[in-house]
């Protein structure tokens, strides 16, 4: 055997091996509440109420952004307004839109809440305004947004809320404001903006379990590349025994700012297109 193929045969074993230790010493330094945390939660069962057979064309986003407004629509036709935040270029605020008209229901005003600007015709807002919805575009960032200043009977929806953008929406929509938040890109959390620290420390965690645990949730999507994923090639059990500790990471996280949030708040899986799979709904008038 030449000698190149005998050296990129030791280096396949090797990044097996540093795998399987990798994965060993990430369960084996849990700490036994955190240990104790993830092995307690209980399995989210899919509500499909919001899934759409899915057709060729249709994308994964498409799909999520379906869902979301399906599961919102009823709370968006009754509300004044609906704050479309880390908006993007709006693509949910036109789903909402029309499971608001699926439900003969009236349209309310759309704020896109995002950081950056969009223009062009690639942006929702001009769509929007053509089918005779109102529209405004909002720059800024949401630890700065004016939600109250959005007006009195609102609904906060959320495709793209990465990370600490979550909690900012949680901590700072107005109380009593129904939510529909997917959260995503756990492992960018962090302690500072994090919304579920009281349930966190209910759980006899602390931070460093918390650190702990939001590095182990990037784990969960190894396989998906519009998340960042990345891993060496191969992997077989070892890669799924990862993949399902960086969820169940991700679903404690969630879980912890669900039960801070109280009330009839809520964590769903509501679609089965993507690993970033979880709902956060905290609907104050009817749903």
């Amino acid at each position: 055997m030449p000698e190149h193929a005998v050296w990129c045969e030791l280096a396949v074993a090797e990044r097996k091996e540093r795998r399987r230790s990798t994965t060993s010493v990430a369960s084996n330094n849990l700490s036994h509440a955190l240990a104790h945390a993830l092995d307690s939660l209980e399995e989210l069962e899919l509500d499909d109420r919001g899934i759409v057979e899915a057709r060729a064309k249709d994308s994964k986003h498409w799909l999520q952004e379906t869902s979301i407004a399906r599961h919102a629509a009823a709370a968006c036709a009754t509300a004044e307004t609906v704050v479309d935040c880390c908006a993007g270029r709006g693509a949910l605020s036109e789903r909402v839109a029309d499971a608001v008209d699926a439900l003969r229901g009236t349209q309310p005003r759309y704020v896109l809440l995002d950081r950056a600007a969009f223009k062009g015709r690639r942006c929702a807002s001009k769509r929007l305004a053509f089918r005779g919805a109102r529209c405004e575009r909002v720059v800024e960032d949401l630890a700065r947004a004016p939600f109250e200043g959005f007006g009195r009977r609102l609904v906060c929806v959320a495709k793209h809320s990465c990370g600490p953008a979550a909690d900012l929406i949680l901590g700072r929509a107005p109380a009593g404001t129904p939510l529909y938040v997917a959260t995503c890109c756990h492992h960018l959390c962090t302690w500072a903006a994090y919304a579920g620290r009281g349930a966190w420390a209910a759980r006899a965690l602390d931070r460093r379990d918390f650190e702990h645990a939001v590095r182990l949730s990037a784990w969960a999507t190894l396989d998906d590349a519009d998340h960042g994923g990345a891993a060496p090639a191969g992997g077989g059990e070892n890669r799924d025994e990862m993949k399902a500790l960086g969820a169940r990471c991700k679903r404690l996280l969630d879980a912890c700012r669900v039960d801070d949030l109280g009330g009839s708040a809520r964590l769903l899986r509501y679609t089965s297109a993507s690993v970033e799979n979880r709902l956060i709904v905290a609907a104050a008038f009817p749903d």
